[in-house]
């Protein structure tokens, strides 16, 4: 830490108490006269100091300026000045990061975090996006995600598949309580944290079936145990030539007649991976699916499947597959054994 402070924290608090000594950091404008390049200098020899061989941002993004000397914010008709956004002067920084970073260590990752505050212009140079605290104060409240979720707004704003940089998800159940909850000594001791665990592990399944039906990454912790799906990856032998078919894609066998039933699915070979997601408030007892669609998937695929949680046979009938599914819960079905 040391020579990271040689490097960075000096700066930060001398422009941080020139600013404002009660804030804890502040923002530099990325079109500011030197900065950007001072900046660069300053990460080339971190990582050449450190021997650094991944790098994190958090809240790298365009912001508002209206700094005349940098070139930003106008003067309006009334005398006023206004601020403009610094997208490209941002994108600029962002991307000469990637470039001395990747020249550097060519195998290293570059991941990014700006929850709720995607920017394209400055996504595009990283390798994993963070997302999800932008939930914190309200997860205190609901201490669940069922009114906060619906499917159109995880699509659009989580979903992996339409941009192509794979996201991580944040949990905010047991978080959020920790730091604006009521009682926040609910989790002062290993028996109260073993308790608020169980307690919400409801919440906990709902809010990981909506991660795991949009191809969505968790990020470790939050009272979300991740471990139990990524044995069932390893046993399904994902390694990256799979096929991942969301609910919503025409060539899912199970299609998109319910909008809060999602079955997602990942295909390769011989074998199928299904998570079916029942966001209801009912129980869901049988899905139906297209065999057609399927053998495209899944040339001949076997229908012997088991529910990989319990490792228990689940019954085939024709087209339909006979699965109880909770409300706001979900069954993961393969055919792997």
């Amino acid at each position: 830490m040391e020579d990271i402070n040689l490097h960075f924290t000096g700066d930060f608090h001398a422009i941080g108490a020139a600013n404002n000594p009660a804030e804890a950091f502040c923002w530099v404008c990325a079109a500011a006269p030197g900065w950007a390049d001072y900046y660069v200098w300053s990460l080339d020899k971190l990582i050449d100091d450190m021997g650094i061989e991944g790098l994190y941002f958090d809240n790298q993004d365009p912001q508002f300026c209206d700094n005349a000397v940098h070139g930003c914010g106008f003067t309006g008709r009334d005398g006023k000045r206004y601020a403009t956004y610094n997208l490209r002067a941002t994108r600029s920084l962002v991307e000469r990061e990637y470039r001395l970073f990747k020249a550097k260590c060519p195998k290293g990752r570059i991941m990014r975090h700006m929850s709720m505050k995607s920017v394209m212009a400055t996504d595009s140079f990283c390798d994993y996006l963070v997302d999800g605290e932008c939930y914190c104060g309200t997860l205190s409240r609901t201490e669940s995600y069922v009114d906060v979720f619906n499917p159109a707004l995880f699509r659009a704003m989580y979903g992996t598949m339409p941009y192509g940089v794979p996201r991580y998800f944040i949990p905010q159940i047991e978080r959020s309580i920790k730091i604006y909850g009521k009682d926040r000594k609910r989790y002062s001791t290993p028996v109260k944290s073993e308790a608020e665990h169980k307690k919400h592990l409801p919440a906990a399944r709902h809010f990981f079936a909506y991660l795991v039906v949009h191809d969505c990454l968790l990020w470790h912790g939050g009272g979300v145990d991740e471990k139990p799906w990524y044995a069932i990856l390893d046993r399904f032998g994902q390694d990256g030539s799979e096929r991942f078919v969301m609910y919503t894609d025409p060539a899912s066998p199970f299609g998109y007649a319910n909008e809060r039933v999602m079955i997602s699915t990942y295909a390769k070979a011989d074998r199928f991976l299904s998570i079916v997601f029942n966001d209801t408030d009912k129980p869901l007892e049988s899905v139906r699916f297209d065999r057609a669609k399927l053998d495209a998937l899944v040339p001949g695929a076997r229908l012997d499947l088991v529910n990989e949680e319990t490792m228990e046979p689940v019954t085939v009938d024709g087209d339909e597959i006979r699965v109880i599914v909770p409300a706001r819960d979900y069954a993961i079905l393969g055919n792997f054994r």
